[in-house]
């Protein structure tokens, strides 16, 4: 019997060390995607990716922007040569036609309307019915069967994706009793008002695809915005469960927290 050396045994050692790590990092990928999934917003899940996009730290809203999982991305049938030679002109060709529709969209689309990414959202769009027999073509037939396929209708729908915002509408009170809910703003009158910050509220009822109040901010020397509304409660204020205040966020880094002022007393969310 021959006896193991110590060069041996500790070559087994680090051999059923190295076997212990990498069967423990096998059995963490799923904790590992549970916790980057929960960091993920709705949009992020297909195509799934292990990093979330961090959201960015936005200075003036409201802003055109499109994530990552939003772009348009190469066809599989469709060569890689082809794809670099032929999406910088589409992506122009989808700008200008873009802006030739001007005349007949809300005129706020207006300043927005040659942003590279609300091109990328188009070009998202259309790619996905594109025959990949397009793209061996010649870039002026490439473009043209892009250009024809772009209508307000579908200019509408990109815009609505990619126009960033803050806005605020109606809110609802509940009660603890399930048949007491109110809605002070069911008439589409929304009271808000700018409060402190540099920051104006500006009405949205055509466009977009709710009515609300934009809130179109800059944080160029201030950090913070405060809004404030005062509605009617006809309920009893010990009866009032929850208060539901309808917005919409930008997806920027920024929070949003809530005040409540009741029956003399101050609620911090």
């Amino acid at each position: 019997m021959r006896r193991i050396t110590k060069t041996e045994r500790r070559g087994r050692s680090v051999l059923l060390h190295a076997a212990l790590i990498a069967g423990s990092f096998v059995f963490s990928i799923p904790f590992i995607w549970l916790i980057s999934t929960s960091c993920k917003v709705s949009d992020e899940m297909y195509p799934p990716r292990w990093i979330p996009q961090v959201p960015p730290g936005v200075k003036h809203s409201p802003y055109i922007g499109i994530r990552q999982n939003e772009r348009a991305v190469r066809p599989v049938g469709v060569r890689r040569e082809d794809w670099e030679r032929l999406s910088g002109p589409i992506r122009e060709a989808i700008t200008e036609d873009v802006a030739a529709l001007a005349d007949g969209l809300p005129a706020f689309y207006r300043p927005y309307l040659r942003e590279p990414d609300l091109a990328e959202g188009v070009l998202a769009r259309l790619v996905r019915r594109a025959p990949d027999a397009l793209f061996s073509k010649p870039a002026p037939e490439a473009t043209t069967w892009f250009a024809q396929r772009i209508d307000e209708e579908l200019v509408r729908y990109v815009f609505e994706s990619v126009y960033r915002r803050v806005a605020v509408s109606d809110v609802k009170f509940h009660g603890w009793d399930v048949m007491s809910v109110e809605y002070p703003t069911e008439d589409k009158v929304y009271p808000w008002e700018v409060v402190s910050g540099d920051a104006e509220l500006v009405g949205r009822r055509e466009g977009l695809l709710r009515e609300a109040r934009e809130v179109h901010y800059r944080f160029d020397d201030e950090s913070s915005f405060t809004l404030g509304i005062t509605l009617p409660l006809e309920m009893e204020a010990d009866n009032l469960k929850k208060i539901v205040i309808s917005n919409h966020a930008d997806r920027s880094w920024h929070e949003i927290r809530a005040t409540v002022e009741l029956a003399g007393r101050r609620y911090r969310a």
